[in-house]
């Protein structure tokens, strides 16, 4: 199962604290795959959505 949790950059080292808090393995995998470009509007829903 891939959980993909949708962020902005200043909100990652409290997201991957929780992550690392609530999740059964010793060691779960935790990336960041930063956007470098995508659609405007979607850009936009993300950034109002995680303020």
């Amino acid at each position: 199962m891939i959980v993909l949790l949708k962020t902005r950059a200043e909100h990652l080292e409290r997201l991957k604290l929780r992550i690392l808090e609530l999740h059964p393995y010793e060691v779960p995998e935790v990336l960041a795959i930063p956007v470098e470009s995508g659609y405007r509007a979607y850009l936009e829903w993300i950034a109002a959505e995680t303020r």
